[in-house]
């Protein structure tokens, strides 16, 4: 598009699920482009583009692999995240109903060993992600890029 590094004005970080690490270093890298200019940024939940790019709306239950026999669930309607083995699965899942579910289809064996046969049979599979929905967002640009979620938090220093 014929663009320089200075002529964007915007910037977006996909705010996980990830891990701390990657997502620390994608939030610190573009806090340090725009500090001290007048450049808008904002965090979207990665979530957010796989419910598009599954064909729900913005406010599905995301399933993500959480590797270690679990689950990541995002519920998009209230932020509200959950880590889940498959028998805390059950449980929530029987506590908990969703209006759509969504979850890329690479974690498709993954998840179908976690969650309940009906859950699994529900769900939305994105063959692949949308990235255009991180800039169609309405999430406000409100400069802050600490609104991240993690796979697991750091556990640097963290006692036993």
């Amino acid at each position: 598009h014929g663009l320089g590094f200075n002529d964007i004005t915007h910037w977006t970080v996909g705010a996980g699920p990830g891990s701390f690490t990657g997502m620390r270093i994608a939030s610190a890298l573009v806090q340090g482009l725009v500090y001290s200019k007048n450049i808008l940024s904002r965090t979207v939940p990665s979530a957010e583009a796989v419910a598009v790019s599954a064909g729900t709306d913005r406010n599905a239950c995301v399933i993500f692999d959480g590797r270690n026999r679990e689950i990541i669930l995002l519920n998009l309607s209230d932020g509200q995240d959950a880590i889940l083995n498959q028998a805390q699965a059950q449980d929530y899942f029987r506590q908990n109903k969703f209006e759509s579910i969504a979850a890329m289809k690479y974690d498709s064996n993954a998840i179908g060993a976690i969650v309940p046969p009906e859950v699994f049979a529900e769900i939305k599979w994105a063959e692949k992600l949308d990235t255009d929905t991180f800039f169609d967002s309405e999430k406000d640009f409100d400069n802050d890029l600490t609104k991240l979620i993690y796979i697991r938090p750091s556990v640097a220093g963290a006692s036993e």
